[in-house]
């Protein structure tokens, strides 16, 4: 079966997934080298600036058919195919956060109570921005409640209502978020068949599985 462009555009808004797009800008905080600064008040060491978010539709499937993706050696659990409209705009470190809330990450992940970044904002909050509900919050010895010794705000960020733990102590918390993706590496995003240029398509790597000082 061959597809035009208008009928994959047609398909993608019609079934595809919905998603927020987050725009990427390099920080300026990036060096010669490429290396950004571990320090960075803006960007805490990403080397990425993330725009104001686009709601877009996009083809996702775990099948990802070309093996010259494999030949890259990019594949890991957390990838997943993505085709979008022809008339998308994406760029490499652009994200992407998947908002069908049936498809969770779950996720544990040692915070530090009391820890600030370098731009004085907390640091007590977790890699993936959406957190959907959590599951356990703890130490070695004492067990948090949620929205009794806790509450989760802006997304990610524990917030707590109780004295908690004592500052600097380590504590786990297991939750449940929206699957968050980086276009995290240089690849081929337009494929054409018939002399016709076909929407795009991308390998999107899962924000707990990049690898910063890549």
């Amino acid at each position: 079966m061959h597809f035009t462009r208008p009928k994959l555009n047609y398909f993608i808004e019609q079934h595809g997934a919905t998603m927020l797009h987050y725009p990427s800008i390099i920080c300026p905080c990036v060096q010669t080298d490429g290396q950004a600064t571990r320090n960075c008040p803006t960007c805490a060491g990403w080397g990425i600036i993330w725009s104001t978010p686009t709601t877009v539709k996009a083809n996702i499937t775990n099948n990802l058919p070309k093996k010259q993706f494999m030949d890259f050696g990019i594949l890991n659990p957390g990838s997943v195919f993505a085709t979008f409209k022809s008339d998308m705009s994406i760029n490499n470190f652009d994200k992407f956060i998947l908002q069908d809330t049936t498809n969770l990450i779950t996720k544990s992940q040692i915070l530090k109570k009391g820890e600030l970044l370098p731009n004085a904002t907390t640091a007590e909050k977790t890699i993936f921005s959406t957190i959907v509900s959590v599951t356990q919050l703890r130490t070695l010895t004492t067990i948090y409640i949620e929205n009794t010794d806790f509450r989760i705000v802006n997304g990610n960020e524990v917030q707590w209502i109780t004295a908690g733990p004592a500052a600097g102590t380590d504590y786990t918390i297991k939750y449940k978020a929206k699957p968050e993706y980086l276009i995290w590496s240089e690849l081929p995003k337009q494929r054409n068949e018939n002399t016709q240029v076909l929407p795009l398509y991308v390998v999107l790597t899962r924000i707990d599985m990049v690898k910063q000082d890549e």
